[in-house]
């Protein structure tokens, strides 16, 4: 089984195969595991109550820590996804807003455990010498560009490359304007949370609760 020297890069790929492409299972909850050992089924109250606020609860880090990925599914893994709104983070930090540094990459050795991965959205979370690591492999590193808050439609799908969404306006992925207008016609005009851009992009819509701050789900 292989062994990540990065937990957060392993949170990623984990992000991947449990939650997006769902090969990995079970899909891993706090609330099952707090109920298991008599600590409630609210992980946000039980966040709040025990000064993890901010913080990667204690038996979310150890499942996550322990869980073996076998080499057959990662060889599977082809793209990666770095987006505040990744439903591994809800999972793992309950009160968490997006806006420290609790879930940065700082290595990519790991990189030698996805021998097909062959892209990366929202590379600009990384710092230029990882994003360079990227491109060293070969590895198409997506940068993230405003959409939608800036300019007219037809100009600001034209500077489309990739994306998310953040408080400025809509972000997305994909290269084309195409895929952006058909983000843009899903949004209906609104601003969509981190999460629910990336479930439109890949076509399966999801919350992003995390996008708005921590506040109670």
């Amino acid at each position: 089984m292989a062994r990540f020297k990065d937990f957060n890069f392993k949170l990623v790929v984990i992000e991947q195969l449990m939650y997006i492409d769902e090969k990995l299972t079970p899909q891993f909850s706090p609330a099952g595991v707090l109920k298991e050992k008599g600590l409630g089924d609210d992980p946000w109250k039980y966040a709040q109550e025990h000064d993890l606020a901010y913080k990667v609860v204690p038996e979310a880090r150890e499942y996550f820590e322990s869980l073996e990925l076998s080499d057959e599914l990662l060889v599977g893994v082809e793209e990666l996804c770095m987006d505040g709104g990744n439903q591994v983070y809800q999972e793992c930090a309950p009160v968490w807003d997006g806006e420290d540094d609790l879930f940065d990459i700082t290595s990519l050795d790991d990189l030698v455990l996805l021998p097909n991965l062959r892209r990366v959205l929202g590379s600009e979370f990384l710092g230029p010498d990882l994003a360079g690591a990227l491109e060293s492999r070969d590895i198409t590193a997506d940068q993230a560009v405003l959409f939608g808050s800036a300019g007219g439609p037809e100009e600001d799908a034209r500077k489309v490359e990739s994306g998310r969404v953040d408080g400025g306006g809509l972000l997305v992925a994909g290269g084309d304007a195409a895929l952006a207008q058909v983000v843009a016609d899903r949004a209906g005009g609104a601003r969509l949370s981190a999460g629910t851009a990336s479930g439109l992009v890949r076509g399966r819509p999801r919350g992003g609760e995390h996008a708005g701050g921590p506040s109670r789900p």
